[in-house]
């Protein structure tokens, strides 16, 4: 959920983001996270106000607010008026975030300084890559700074 905060943060914070990079942002995921369960499920939350959420990294409690604001995260609403340069690295194995989150972010954003790596066996922690995304990181950072 980093890059969706820090995309979030940059959005409503144009002047005091000189820029970011994101890995994998999962914009779309809080309509995947509601989509993806049962009506029953779907009331339980509701109803108990917490849902156990486990995968390969974390086993955690996530309180019902988190979808109930999702209108307030749209994707479509990020992309309308961002002014961040933006460089975002997705990997095309990625079997946590769809690719398409990111792709989608970099074909509607009118804003012309963003970028979209993509790679071709990259899952979503892209550790194959670090070293290259730390370089290009760095780079996008020189220019920015430099600009």
């Amino acid at each position: 959920m980093g890059g969706f905060a820090s995309a979030w943060f940059a959005k409503h914070n144009p002047e005091g983001v000189i820029g970011c990079v994101l890995l994998a942002p999962a914009f779309g995921f809080l309509d995947r996270r509601w989509n993806a369960i049962t009506p029953e499920e779907q009331a339980a939350w509701k109803r108990t106000g917490r849902r156990r959420i486990t995968n390969a990294w974390v086993s955690v409690e996530i309180g019902i607010g988190l979808v109930e604001e999702r209108d307030r995260f749209a994707p479509r609403d990020l992309v309308t008026d961002w002014r961040t340069p933006a460089l975002l690295f997705h990997g095309m194995a990625d079997d946590t975030v769809p690719d398409s989150d990111s792709l989608f972010f970099a074909r509607e954003v009118d804003y012309p300084h963003v970028e979209l790596r993509l790679l071709k066996d990259g899952d979503h922690r892209l550790t194959a890559y670090k070293d290259d995304i730390a370089g290009a990181a760095g780079a996008f950072f020189a220019r920015l700074l430099g600009e």
